[in-house]
């Protein structure tokens, strides 16, 4: 008897541990999108369009996306997001040009595979396609009090006049779906508030659990130092909870082939 409640207790000791952090890290994550703007990268079905919108869910607010998240979203392209016919030369020789204001405030605009929209390897292209769209990027919060954020592949892929003007950047690490849940998901994120950190993607320094009880100067240096370096890396864990209305996962099959994507069996897809 003694064994079956301390099995008990335990175990429900360590559930309530990790629903704290969830809660935790899904309030920080959040914040940072509320805050500044924000650029998530990961592989292939790591959750970036998953971490988008748990965002959008949390938040409850209305935005812009150049894809339909839920019934608040207003779709957009990015090239809406400009303040032409200004740049950068306007403002360095104080020849701005007044505009029409055709955006609302306090709308953020999550932009989806941005390695489509803005790949860093055509940036001829984008200079003469978005002259205006990186100082507009630089002066949102100041023009519409928003944040713009994007979710890439690979960060390098993205436009550079982008990608290095981020305030927070996001991997996504891994998805994990609950047992007999089809639509709830724990995600392992990274999370960096350094470019050159996120670019080269340095893991977290792993201090001694119990740190807090024995204290170790030197492991306690290590990790300063390593802070000093990289700045705040970090591991989040959030649960994800899909709504029922969600964004479309193959959006860009009706994109270009003018209708949805058929519903896919992944059972007989492995047998096959």
């Amino acid at each position: 008897m003694f064994w079956f409640w301390f099995v008990l207790i335990a175990v429900g000791l360590f559930a309530v541990v990790w629903l704290w952090r969830f809660v935790r890290d899904g309030r920080f994550v959040v914040r940072c999108f509320r805050k500044a703007n924000c650029i998530v990268s990961g592989h292939k079905g790591n959750g970036k369009d998953l971490l988008f919108m748990y965002v959008i869910h949390k938040r409850g607010e209305r935005h812009y996306s150049n894809i339909r998240y839920n019934a608040l979203t207003e779709v957009q392209e990015p090239k809406t997001f400009n303040i032409d016919p200004n740049t950068y030369k306007d403002f360095l020789n104080g020849s701005v040009t007044l505009i029409e204001k055709n955006l609302k405030e306090g709308r953020d605009y999550y932009l989806s595979d941005g390695g489509v929209f803005m790949p860093s390897t055509y940036q001829d292209q984008l200079v003469k396609l978005y002259p205006s769209l990186p100082l507009m990027y630089a002066l949102q919060r100041h023009l519409l009090n928003s944040n713009f954020h994007c979710n890439v592949q690979n960060l390098p892929r993205l436009w550079d006049k982008i990608r290095e003007q981020a305030d927070y950047y996001f991997t996504c690490c891994a998805v994990i779906r609950i047992p007999f849940s089809k639509r709830t998901f724990v995600q392992k994120i990274r999370y960096y508030d350094n470019y050159e950190a996120a670019k080269a993607n340095v893991l977290p320094y792993q201090v001694n659990k119990f740190l807090f009880l024995f204290p170790d100067k030197r492991q306690l240096a290590l990790e300063h130092e390593h802070r000093a370096q990289y700045g705040d890396v970090r591991y989040l864990y959030i649960l994800n909870r899909l709504p029922k209305e969600h964004y479309d996962t193959r959006h860009f099959h009706k994109v270009l082939y003018g209708k949805l994507a058929p519903k896919t069996d992944k059972n007989k897809r492995k047998k096959a």
